[in-house]
This record gives C-alpha cells, sequence and structure tokens, in this order.
C-alpha cells in the first residue's frame, strides 16, 4: 500500500474498533506502520497487489459523409462530420485507477497521473 492512494473502498472493508471482526475481509487498513501501531504491520505488504490484466478501448473514430444531392444544392462539395474518443474504457478487475498507472513514487515525489480521455467533434466542408 505504500503511497497507493487509488484503493479507497478497500478501506471500508477493513477491520474497525467495535465491528464483528469476522465481517471484516483485512485486519486493518494502515500504511507501513510506523511506531504509532504497534509495528504490527511493519514490513511492505503484498495485500494488495492485482492482476493486472487489461483490455483498453484505446482510439475510436466515426465519420459520416453526407449525400452529394443534399450538398450541392447548397452549393457545397463536400461535407463530412467526425466524431473521435481516445482513452474511452477500460475492461478490468483492478481495484482503483487506470491500470496503466503506478503508484506515487516515494523517492522523487513525482505523481502519476491516468491517461486523459478526450472527445473530439469535427466538420469539414469543401465549396
Amino acid at each position: 500500500m505504500n503511497g497507493n492512494t487509488s484503493i479507497p473502498s478497500e478501506v471500508l472493508k477493513a477491520w474497525n474498533v467495535g465491528d464483528d471482526p469476522a465481517k471484516a475481509k483485512y485486519a486493518r487498513f494502515s500504511g507501513n506502520d510506523s511506531d504509532e501501531l504497534n509495528k504490527n504491520y511493519r514490513p511492505n505488504s503484498d495485500i494488495f497487489c492485482q492482476k493486472a490484466d487489461y483490455l483498453c478501448l484505446r482510439e475510436v473514430s466515426l465519420s459520416y459523409q453526407m449525400p452529394k444531392k443534399l450538398i450541392k444544392k447548397a452549393g457545397m462539395q463536400d461535407v463530412r462530420f467526425t466524431f473521435a474518443g481516445n482513452n474511452l474504457h477500460y475492461f478490468t478487475n483492478v481495484i482503483g485507477m487506470s491500470p496503466e498507472v503506478g503508484t506515487t513514487d516515494s523517492y522523487s515525489g513525482t505523481n502519476n497521473y491516468p491517461p486523459i480521455r478526450k472527445f473530439s467533434f469535427s466538420v469539414k466542408v469543401s465549396f
């Protein structure tokens, strides 16, 4: 869990004081323990390591060209509409953000951001 902030829903499955321990998925939720948690969970843990297989719908582009019969009356030679999208959807069982994103780099302090989902629409008109 070292620096991983993409697993907030898993926090709710951890045991809390007063809860029935049999209903908790995890003993408790904490990072690499320092002295405040009795050193009970001191070393790095692999409990949140996941199989990160995924399939991404990366780029899709759809175009439609208007029929020549309709546009000639308006004095145009060609009209084309295009809709495009990038990074539209991930098919994965990975908890949290995109499986392509790592966690915070604890050595350099840099954060990794998921790929940007982008949509665009264009119209090309030729006279």
